[in-house]
């Protein structure tokens, strides 16, 4: 039975403002307001789904599959439709540029949400105040100066499936990712992404808070416990053995206009930033753990059937900003490799698995295993890849789907303890 999510709300893309992205977020059980297990530690994962043309959308089973596992392993999970999937408008490209520039978008989306989401805070270790200004990075990440900001910092993992796996390999590394959220222009695609998140993010600490607190007074009932809330979607009312979930959704995408208009108002009375025109960074974020979760990711000729633009991802080096680039240089230089683009240097030097079967018919097994030779046998390599008998590319032969859940299970757990 396919799990509901907590949030159904659409997001603008920083491709071009035009398309509109459908997208889901799925709350652990860390964010039930009558949970009572581990602490929310921030930590998230985004799935990309298949091929669009061919029918690929976020209710692929492999990518429910992967969803449902990393929930149960305490990942806040996002996924969404590319452009012209499912209920997202517009049209698959030609060369995945546009559909980087997607995935982008909700990344940074979850990147904020998460960090703006704080619902029970007597949970947690006391965190740097709203209003207290600390440095950023390039991507507006706090940086406190002689701490390693990394140790205990919240996972973001970036996950693909198939096209998805292939769109996840072209991103440039999070510092790329991010800078266009730092400080967007008021009226730009990723102005309103950011006042989105931080929108729905403050929602449902209210929301939340108050289900908690309402239970906490009254005497808890075997058969029914509020386990959390979903915007978008039909007005409706579910309930199972041992949960109920609210869902409303009245005139929900106006409503979450009118809070991203309200923000924005906000930002510009407090005029914060040097260039009025622009909001100003967020202080006190977390700087994420990257962490990346390839299956079946479309090496060699099934990638360039997939798109016309492989240069970024095995020969020419895409443009950076001069701080972005300087960066990654850096990185490099630290950790001794010698991949040729930072899209593959990323898959090295932070954790990552790739996960294909060994009977795939879009893919040879030799393929796959000469990919990830390459990038296990660089300096210093986190990259590890994980081979399923007689796995195909849907994973829909006898135990197959149990064994790839049972390896994206394992490598979770490494990065949530």
């Amino acid at each position: 039975m396919p799990i509901e999510p907590s949030l159904s709300f659409t997001i603008p893309s920083i491709h071009d403002h035009a398309a509109t992205l459908e997208c889901r977020i799925y709350h652990p059980r860390s964010l039930a307001p009558a949970g009572r297990g581990q602490p929310w530690r921030r930590h998230a994962a985004i799935v990309a789904h298949p091929y669009a043309p061919l029918g690929g959308c976020f209710d692929d089973a492999v990518v429910e599959t992967m969803t449902a596992v990393l929930l149960g392993q305490g990942f806040l999970v996002g996924t969404f439709n590319f452009r012209g999937a499912g209920g997202s408008t517009g049209r698959t490209s030609w060369t995945s540029k546009a559909e980087r520039n997607d995935y982008i978008s909700f990344a940074a989306f979850v990147y904020y949400y998460t960090q703006f989401l704080e619902p029970f805070p007597q949970q947690r270790n006391p965190v740097i105040p709203a209003d207290v200004q600390t440095p950023l990075s390039l991507d507006g990440t706090a940086e406190t100066a002689g701490q390693d900001t990394t140790e205990n910092s919240p996972v973001l993992l970036l996950c693909g499936y198939s096209y998805g796996a292939m769109v996840t390999t072209l991103l440039p590394p999070t510092p790329a990712v991010l800078e266009p959220f730092a400080t967007p222009k008021a009226a730009s695609a990723a102005a309103d992404i950011r006042l989105r998140a931080q929108h729905l993010a403050e929602k449902q600490n209210i929301i939340l808070a108050s289900v908690r607190a309402a239970l906490s007074e009254t005497p808890a009932s075997p058969r029914k416990t509020a386990t959390g809330m979903r915007v978008g979607g039909d007005e409706d009312r579910r309930r199972s053995q041992d949960h109920v979930r609210h869902s409303f959704s009245v005139d929900a995408d106006e409503k979450i206009r009118k809070g991203v208009a309200d923000l924005l108002q906000r930002a510009k009375a407090r005029q914060l930033h040097p260039h009025h025109q622009c909001l100003p960074p967020v202080p006190g974020l977390s700087r994420p753990q990257m962490a990346y979760l390839l299956v079946s990711p479309p090496v060699g000729w099934a990638t360039s059937l997939m798109t016309l633009n492989v240069g970024g991802l095995f020969g020419k080096r895409p443009k950076l900003s001069k701080q972005a680039s300087e960066s990654t240089d850096t990185e490099s230089k630290e950790t001794g490799t010698s991949i040729n683009t930072p899209e593959i240097q990323k898959l090295v030097d932070n954790p990552t698995l790739t996960i294909y079967g060994d009977s795939d018919v879009f893919v040879t097994v030799k393929k796959f295993r000469d990919w990830a030779a390459r990038l296990q046998s660089a300096p210093g390599s986190r990259f590890r890849a994980h081979e399923v008998s007689t796995a195909g590319h849907f994973y829909i032969e006898a135990g197959t789907t149990q064994r790839l859940a049972d390896a994206v299970r394992a490598f979770a757990a490494e990065l949530s303890t």
